[in-house]
């Protein structure tokens, strides 16, 4: 059993350089969520700055593809209309869908570039994930008509003749729209957007459901009138696959997906860097678009004074924020590793929650003498989520009779909560 938090699969992190914290209370100002750009760092807001910068990038990347979606989409349409050819028109709805998606996109990135107000103190940042909302739900509109329409051809195929000039266009635009992918993917990636991600995959869907067009039209040339509408159906699909796919992950963001293992490992290994943070548990991150908030305990020794703790939970906040990018909350649990019972109550508790699988994890022990010569025992426990309330029940007095055998007479809390670290 590692040092606490006592996680029954992992063990507290190595630490190499520890910073030393010889700054007084007095000179130190702690970083706030403001929208009046002078800020603890001067005339500059380090979040501010940030979310200008993919707003920028954002804008641009939005306006160029609005411009090329809305102009291979009139090609498409007249080409369809002339050839009568209800997948390829599926596939001009598909590109104008990518320029409203675009333009969905760049409002959204317009609404979260909007500092803080007193309504939203944590900033617009989810405006983008309602944004990329909206956009899966225009998808799955759009892929319910298609494939309602190419049932319809199916059902009574017309014989289509397209002709050779007709397709090279058709080819050029598959080249144009794989360009803007590949751009499109590299902005999502330099500004870390999810909704510019997306818009990526929408272009290089809407190349690979243009080229399924293009081999329906050839079939038709040879008498194979049912693979347009069939095609048509594909194509479909593949636009609904999307729509469900997007409606999924923003919806997630919204209700405020848990971040990473890999993220909770880092800000831990991060935190326990700070001298005199004994362990550190209880990690949650909330994200509003860029911005984000931590909140995270810390124990640290029982025995120091209430400024030394000050002290301790500044560094911590300091140490997390990332330059301001991050809020920092830290909540400080003192314990003291030197009482003598200590080791009694500790073997107890690894006993009783090793053999245990419903058990994950149990953290924030402390020993403190009460009146009448007494030992007081406290200890959070973690176990796995969705566990019944009787097992919750039957937990609490599995630990409690541990305790109470490994030291007599003593008072013991035992507070069960469920366990929502990721896993990786």
């Amino acid at each position: 059993m590692g040092p606490e938090p006592h996680s029954l699969t992992g063990s507290k992190p190595a630490t190499e350089s520890k910073p030393t914290m010889k700054s007084k209370l007095a000179t130190r100002s702690k970083p706030t969520m403001r929208s009046n750009p002078t800020t603890p760092w001067g005339d500059r807001d380090p979040r501010r700055e940030v979310e200008a910068a993919r707003s920028a990038v954002g804008t641009r990347t939005s306006v160029i593809s609005i411009l090329i979606n809305v102009l291979l989409g009139l090609i498409k349409i007249v080409l369809g209309a002339a050839l009568g050819s209800v997948a390829l028109i599926a596939d001009a709805f598909h590109s104008l869908s990518d320029a409203g998606s675009s333009a969905i996109v760049l409002l959204g990135f317009r609404a979260a570039a909007r500092p803080p107000d007193p309504e939203h103190p944590f900033g617009h940042g989810r405006a983008e994930h309602i944004a990329t909302s909206f956009l899966a739900a225009l998808l799955l509109a759009a892929a319910f008509e298609f494939i309602k329409t190419s049932i319809g051809k199916l059902a009574a195929p017309e014989p289509i003749h397209p002709s050779y000039w007709m397709l090279g266009i058709l080819v050029l635009t598959i080249g144009v729209k794989e360009w803007l992918a590949i751009y499109t993917a590299r902005q999502s990636k330099a500004i870390a957007s999810d909704a510019l991600a997306a818009d990526a995959w929408h272009h290089r869907t809407d190349s690979i459901t243009t080229g399924l067009v293009i081999l329906g039209l050839l079939g038709s040339r040879f008498g194979l009138y049912w693979l347009d509408p069939a095609l048509g159906i594909g194509v479909g699909a593949m636009v609904g696959f999307l729509g469900y796919a997007l409606l999924r992950k923003s919806l997630s963001a919204l209700l405020g997906e848990a971040p990473s293992a890999e993220e909770i490992a880092a800000i831990h290994e991060r935190a326990m860097t700070v001298d005199g943070v004994l362990d550190v548990h209880d990690i949650i991150v909330h994200r509003y678009g860029i911005r984000q908030w931590i909140s995270l305990h810390v124990e640290v020794p029982g025995e120091i004074s209430a400024c030394d703790l000050h002290d301790i939970a500044d560094s911590v906040e300091r140490h997390l924020s990332d330059g301001g990018r991050s809020g920092v909350i830290v909540h400080a649990d003192p314990v003291r590793k030197d009482h003598p019972q200590r080791a009694a109550v500790m073997a107890a508790l690894e006993a009783a929650t090793g053999a245990d699988p419903r058990i994950s994890a149990f953290q924030d022990v402390r020993l403190f003498d009460c009146p009448g010569s007494l030992l007081g025992v406290s200890v959070d426990v973690r176990v796995r989520p969705g566990l019944a309330e009787r097992d919750e029940r039957a937990i609490h007095t599995l630990l409690v009779s541990a305790i109470a055998r490994a030291v007599p007479g003593a008072r013991v809390v035992v507070d069960i909560g469920q366990d929502m670290t990721p896993r990786s």
